[in-house]
């Protein structure tokens, strides 16, 4: 079961199968989502989940920042602006700016009910009309709903003007509506003149966003989502008006459109019920396509920074909610890297924003907003690697265990299961390279798993960070015995209760012998212990150590070594 091989992997022994078998880990930055570390796609740069945890550092990982909920009443529909995050709670709009204040807007006659913004102020689509509040905080109406009253389901600020989704009455068409963002007058009454309508009210709107040549509004009827693009219209020198929508993307039937929105006029990002979908506009600039679910959650709410994509988390982590993080830089195989990443509460997030231009992120949910913390890390966090069977189901003898670690603050804890559970576990403190023994405590199987649980210190502490960590194990497949025996074969035979039994002994031989040559395997049994045992036979070899009794007779010893082939549980 050994045997020599070159090493030519890019991690120094990872092949070496003279001596050690080797499985190592030294950076996690292709993200979660990997079963075993020994199959066609293995990745040992990937993991299998976390809870808590940075790994977007190459070369390392350690805890992600902790959450704070300053604001405890149900919220959603988060943008950034300038002064922090625009979000709806409690029938207002409020603004949680970036030094943490959190400043409540209440000059609303009608109740708010999505909102969006340029970066700086704030559009409200209410029960009422659309409204505007400045970064000064001053809210006017800029639009009355037609009739007075409808309800706003979708609203997007693109192209330099606003979209507005809605329904007006139960008894009319859905319909979307081309807005300027600054009005001429102080308070424009619509009327039903929309740019699109939809004769029937089993039409909900799912997101606004643009592309190069196109604005694109996301729709669900029943169990069909579909994505409608606006193509423009330049033959009017001056004018940029909307032509008829074009259907350019359709969804599974089953998974409901539930977000919308494109980054860098490169990427559209879409969240379902079923997960999160990365789509590249098309060439013309008036579609897209998209590939394969990143990750299988329900995401309603999604926001950006630098190269990464935040959505949010309905999927429990730790015990609790929050945000999956995919790394857009970061290809993986059809896919992008992605992990879970910040924590909130059991009560599923309905929206995500960074909070101005801090870099931080503040999340919506039905138990308030949650803030990233600037200077505070999580209290305990985990990182449980890929399956390890070193490409073989034959069981291994795990030897040891190698874990580099940078910082003297907290603590990580390195548990080890097999396929019956966790076997072992023990404490990792201070910074350094440390070699536990794991021969003890480990029996042999066919696959290991390593989780990593991190615990900083007090709340000023980063916590640690992990660099590496190496199993050393050995194969230890089922071990088959040999067993030698000497059989009479001779034409005559006598038991020990005085028996005789006459036959060809050379004819006996022969038939061992043919069973020999087919390879095939045998019954042993042993009538003086009652054991059974499946075998082939090795060698056989015939002995006849003086003449036969006859004349002409064929007489002797014959010699059969066997190799046990069956199973045996360990």
């Amino acid at each position: 079961f050994q045997k020599d091989r070159l090493d030519q992997a890019a991690l120094a022994g990872e092949q070496s199968l003279s001596n050690w078998w080797l499985r190592s880990a030294t950076s996690w930055h292709r993200g979660a989502g990997i079963t075993y570390y020994d199959a066609d796609d293995t990745d040992l740069h990937r993991f299998a989940d976390s809870y808590n945890m940075d790994v977007w550092t190459e070369g390392s990982a350690s805890l992600l920042a902790a959450t704070t909920n300053p604001h405890t009443m149900a919220s959603s529909s988060p943008e950034a602006c300038t002064n922090g995050t625009w979000f709806i709670s409690d029938g207002n709009v409020y603004c949680y700016e970036s030094d943490g204040d959190v400043v409540d807007v209440t000059a609303f006659a009608g109740s708010p009910h999505v909102l969006t913004t340029d970066g700086s102020s704030a559009f409200v689509g209410a029960a009422d009309g659309i409204y505007k509040i400045t970064s000064a905080y001053a809210s006017s109406r800029i639009y009355d709903a037609p009739g007075g009253a409808w309800t706003v389901q979708s609203i997007g600020y693109v192209k330099d003007r606003l979209i507005v989704c809605a329904q007006i009455t139960d008894a009319q068409p859905m319909r979307v509506f081309e807005l300027g963002r600054n009005p001429s007058s102080a308070t424009i009454s619509l009327t039903d003149d929309s740019v699109w309508e939809f004769d029937s009210t089993t039409l909900s709107f799912k997101g606004v966003a643009e592309l190069t040549a196109a604005i694109l509004v996301g729709c669900v009827v029943g169990t069909k989502s579909t994505v409608l693009s606006f193509g423009l219209d330049t033959s009017v020198a001056g004018v940029v008006s909307l032509k008829e929508p074009i259907t350019v993307a359709g969804f599974p039937v089953g998974e409901t459109l539930q977000a919308l929105r494109t980054y860098l006029n490169s990427y559209v990002v879409v969240g379902t019920s079923q997960g999160l979908r990365i789509g590249t506009e098309t060439t013309n600039g008036l579609g897209f396509t998209y590939g394969p679910l990143v990750v299988r959650d329900s995401v309603v709410g999604l926001a950006f920074g630098g190269e990464y994509v935040y959505a949010t988390r309905s999927a429990l982590k730790g015990a609790v909610q929050g945000l999956w993080r995919v790394n857009l830089g970061e290809a993986v195989g059809s896919s992008y890297a992605y992990a879970p990443d910040l924590s909130t509460s059991v009560s599923e997030p309905t929206g995500v924003a960074l909070i101005g231009n801090t870099g931080r992120l503040l999340i919506t949910s039905g138990d308030g907003i949650w803030t990233e913390s600037a200077t505070v890390t999580a209290a305990a966090g985990e990182l449980t690697s890929g399956k390890i069977r070193f490409g073989t189901t034959e069981a291994k003898q795990l030897v040891s265990m190698m874990t580099r670690v940078d910082g003297d603050t907290g603590s990580v804890t390195v548990a080890v299961s097999g396929s019956a559970g966790q076997f072992t576990s023990f404490l990792r403190s201070g910074e350094g390279i440390e070699q536990t023994d794991l021969s003890v405590a480990a029996s042999p199987d066919p696959e290991f798993e390593i989780t990593l649980t991190f615990s900083r210190g007090g709340s000023s502490d980063p916590g640690p960070t992990i660099e590496e960590w190496q199993i050393r194990a050995l194969p230890a497949p089922q071990r088959s015995r040999t067993i030698t025996l000497p059989l009479q074969c001779r034409p005559e035979e006598t038991d020990a209760l005085g028996n005789t039994r006459y036959s060809n002994a050379f004819e006996r031989l022969q038939a061992l012998e043919y069973l020999e040559s087919l390879g095939g395997s045998v019954l042993l049994q042993d009538f003086s212990t009652g054991e059974e045992r499946t075998c082939v036979i090795r060698a056989i070899q015939y002995d006849q150590p003086s003449p036969p009794s006859f004349v002409g007779g064929f007489s002797g010893v014959v010699i059969v070594q066997l190799q046990t082939v069956d199973t045996e549980d360990r």
